[in-house]
């Protein structure tokens, strides 16, 4: 992943974890993000097994060092039985120029005028 961008991190589970509680930590030396509830989807497949997605703000990896590697895992828990994915891990690669880049709406379409007859 890149510093100051908005990645979308992905985790592949053999398990449907769509009834779970389920959260996903990302560590980077010594920076814990915690995603779960409306910050992360879960969305399952026909062959029984799930994605589990979130995406990061640009704030989030501004404040992981470049060069470091992030390790993402995932918990989840269902009537009092707690799991855990293998740890997998994420480089993370430098930026020209650090700080975030702010969003602008774009400006909306002008309405046509009306046109009378005779014009």
């Amino acid at each position: 992943m890149y510093r100051g961008t908005t990645p979308t991190v992905y985790v592949h589970s053999n398990i449907d974890l769509s009834e779970w509680d389920v959260e996903m930590a990302i560590k980077c030396r010594n920076i814990t993000l915690i995603k779960d509830g409306s910050d992360i989807t879960v969305r399952q497949e026909e062959d029984g097994s799930c994605w589990i997605y979130t995406t990061l703000t640009q704030e989030e990896t501004l404040s992981f060092p470049t060069g470091a590697q992030a390790a993402v895992q995932l918990r989840a828990i269902k009537d009092g039985s707690a799991i855990a994915s293998t740890i997998g891990e994420v480089p993370v690669e430098k930026i020209l120029r650090d700080g975030t880049m702010p969003y602008v709406e774009p400006e909306p379409e002008p309405e046509p005028e009306e046109q009378t007859e005779g014009e």
